[in-house]
């Protein structure tokens, strides 16, 4: 594959990005990654292009290298990329986007209750043991381990007051 030439100037790069064509795009996306114009790129495209999308996969995958999981859940889910969502607001505990997103990839009953125990664990981890309680009660239909965990949280309430 021939090498094209681009300039040093990152915004002259961006502008150059479109007009030379859909052959060169994996070596523009690779430019986009290797100077962090993701911002840049994604101006250029249209939201439904299949460069959009891969450009915003790739800064998804950035952001979670950058231990930016929320973000990176936003990115995945603005261009489509419904699992790599899911899986970035599992990693924070982000657990109402995380539910969001589990809509939009209709999950069956188990599925869900399985999300809801997953979410529940990684909540519970991190000390937030209402909103674990929420959401086994709510998503997981573990309404015993629901009781348990809002006993914990007011217990844990209690004590530091």
């Amino acid at each position: 594959m021939k090498s094209i030439m681009l300039p040093k100037s990152q915004a002259c790069v961006c502008m150059i990005l479109i007009p030379v064509g859909p052959e060169y795009f994996p070596e523009c996306l690779n430019l986009i990654k290797d100077k962090n114009l993701y911002n840049e790129a994604l101006k250029l495209y249209p939201p439904n292009s299949q460069q959009y999308k891969d450009i915003s996969i790739a800064y998804g995958e950035h952001l979670l290298q950058e231990h930016l999981c929320e973000p990176a859940g936003l990115v995945f889910a603005r261009c489509g990329a419904h699992e790599k969502a899911l899986s970035a607001f599992l990693a924070c505990g982000s657990w109402q986007q995380a539910l969001c997103v589990a809509a939009q990839l209709h999950l069956t009953k188990d599925q869900l209750a399985g999300l809801g125990r997953t979410l529940a664990g990684k909540l519970a981890e991190q000390r937030k043991h209402g909103d674990a309680a929420t959401v086994l009660e709510q998503y997981a239909q573990n309404f015993q381990l629901s009781v348990y965990m809002t006993h914990l949280f007011l217990h844990v309430v209690c004590f530091f007051h």
